[in-house]
């Protein structure tokens, strides 16, 4: 996972920590705040599967989808890049 996912998720963490402390529970579960740190967690398990390695050559590859397709696939992978790119707002 790159610096800037990492300090992507990490910043909405301290935000939604700031927000549950200065509202009401009724106002958290009206503003998502119950479930956005599940979904950081959710975000964060995807992106630490598709973590990347050095492989015998000195290639860095996704770990998980070279397993699941059998073959070298470069990292960041598609999953990576299109997380990054939609944080990035470079989506849609």
């Amino acid at each position: 996972m790159s610096d800037t996912v990492k300090s992507w998720i990490e910043e909405r963490r301290a935000i939604i920590h700031g927000a549950r402390e200065a509202i009401r529970p009724a106002e958290a579960i009206d503003l998502g705040l119950i479930d956005l740190p599940r979904a950081l967690d959710a975000l964060n398990a995807v992106l630490e599967l598709h973590h990347g390695e050095r492989d015998e050559y000195g290639c860095w590859t996704c770990r998980f989808c070279s397993h699941i397709q059998q073959t070298k696939i470069l990292h960041p992978c598609a999953t990576v890049r299109a997380i990054e790119g939609a944080i990035n707002g470079e989506r849609g």
